[in-house]
């Protein structure tokens, strides 16, 4: 019975504790130099922030603090973090005397380094998180039921290879191109973190309803797309599922596209569809062509690269023979030669629906002569 008493006691020295004369963690953002300064009263001895990011790959980051006259103080460099990113912290600390002390985790949202000249407003969806300045409540509801959707369809569309985190992505949303040009270093009309799980869009561009049904989509897969950030899968891939992701007009749409091109000759060649679209003029054709080189692809054998990647890490032209069995520049030939094909065979039906619809013309107008002489 002493020895259990003694055990007990032991693990409980072992054990963090709240220290006596901790006060509650403070952390303020400092522009000057784009991060966040935390300060702690505690002890003498030792103090770590351990700062966590839900999202990222490697969840949490370890800060040793310096001592500041009665506190401590840790920095935080927050210029990769994107706006309304969520961060969570806790201290822990070995004070010279005494046992070990922790604080409790305390979430915090990345600032807006420009937040003095915008209201943010937050509207929770029931899996994602909207932030919005400038916009109505009835537009962030709408953007929040769109999301919600957006990451149901991404689950689906992945499956067992989407990206699986606790934490709910985060929409932010302003309303001008020059608003977002501050918060973001990256051009378009939105771009996704997906090691932070935040996704920030501008909505002037588009009306709220193309917004919702295009943007949003596009944006949330590339959350749950566990390959989006590796620099060894080509961006055709990476954008192809994103557009598939935005539904039936994007892909009609597309189709449209791709048939144009056909006609006029103006395909992008395949060798060229690993990089992102050198002119702003083929940017549309572009991303046609990566929605259609995914959908020729299927959801079996994207799945199953998908899961190749993540098991190991294994590079992707690796694991592309693996799944194909065909090399990346053989399988794009594969891939152009079936399009010109299957243009080919649309061309040739147009010109046997023409044909058919001259005949009936003729026969009707002959059928109209005849009458008339009678």
């Amino acid at each position: 019975m002493r020895r259990l008493i003694l055990l007990c006691v032991l693990l409980a020295l072992a054990l963090p504790v709240q220290a006596e004369g901790l006060t509650f963690p403070e952390v303020a953002y400092a522009p000057e130099r784009d991060e966040l300064v935390f300060r702690l009263a505690g002890p003498d001895g030792a103090a770590t922030l351990i700062i966590e990011t839900p999202w990222g790959r490697q969840t949490q980051t370890e800060i040793g603090a310096q001592r500041d006259g009665a506190t401590w103080m840790a920095r935080f460099d927050v210029s990769e973090v994107p706006v309304m990113a969520e961060l969570r912290y806790a201290w822990s600390g070995i004070p010279r005397q005494g046992a070990p002390w922790s604080t409790a985790w305390v979430s915090y949202d990345r600032p807006d380094p420009a937040s003095d000249f915008r209201e943010w407003q937050h509207v929770a969806g029931e899996l994602c998180d909207v932030y919005g300045a400038q916009l109505s409540a009835a537009t962030l509801t709408q953007i929040a039921a769109a999301g919600d959707a957006a990451v149901l369809n991404a689950q689906k569309i992945l499956g067992d290879t989407a990206r699986y985190v606790e934490a709910r992505p985060r929409i932010v949303v302003v309303v001008t191109e020059w608003d977002y040009a501050m918060l973001a270093t990256e051009g378009g009309y939105g771009v996704a973190k997906p090691s932070w799980g935040v996704t920030l869009q501008w909505l002037g561009h588009a009306e709220v309803d193309e917004f919702v049904t295009r943007t949003v989509p596009h944006e949330i897969m590339h959350l749950y797309d566990p390959t989006a950030e590796r620099h060894d899968v080509p961006a055709w891939f990476t954008e192809g599922l994103a557009v598939l992701a935005e539904g039936k007009q994007a892909r009609t749409e597309s189709r449209q596209l791709l048939r144009q091109a056909a006609q006029d000759g103006t395909l992008i060649s395949a060798c060229w569809m690993s990089e992102y679209p050198r002119t702003d003029a083929e940017t549309a054709l572009w991303y046609a062509q990566a929605f259609d080189m995914v959908e020729a692809l299927g959801l079996e054998q994207m799945r199953a690269l998908q899961a190749g990647m993540a098991d190991d890490g294994t590079q992707f032209l690796e694991v592309w023979r693996r799944v194909t069995g065909e090399s990346a520049e053989s399988w794009s030939t594969i891939y152009a030669q079936s399009f010109l094909g299957s243009s080919w065979r649309i061309w040739v039906r147009n010109i046997l629906i023409g044909i058919f619809v001259v005949c009936v013309a003729l026969l009707i107008y002959r059928e109209w002569l005849i009458r008339r002489e009678r």
